[in-house]
């Protein structure tokens, strides 16, 4: 399967990650499109399996963004709804451009 067998009708891509950003102990490819942020990876070596996670643009409250580390920076970003909190961990830059 393919990310956009998981797409609604008339869901359009508007930005897609260019490097895989850490999500829980996974790295995920992360899809913004015009209802939903969605990660998306996949998994298997012989049987391939997707992972997917997806909340509506609609639920997100805040967004929170951070950067830690002296020599190797990092940055995170949370998104926050009603029911939860989403760190997302990766390089400055990529986190940034996710942010912006």
């Amino acid at each position: 399967m393919v990310l956009g067998d998981y797409l609604f009708p008339q869901e359009n891509i508007e930005y897609q990650s260019e490097f895989p950003i850490k999500f829980g102990n996974d790295y995920y490819e992360l899809y913004l499109t015009d209802k939903r942020l969605i990660g998306y990876l996949k998994t298997g070596f012989l049987f391939k399996k997707d992972k997917i996670f997806a909340t509506p643009i609609e639920e997100i409250n805040d967004i929170m963004y951070h950067e830690h580390g002296r020599i190797n920076k990092k940055a995170t970003l949370i998104i926050e709804t009603d029911t939860k909190k989403m760190p997302f961990e990766g390089k400055t830059e990529d986190i940034k451009i996710i942010w912006q």
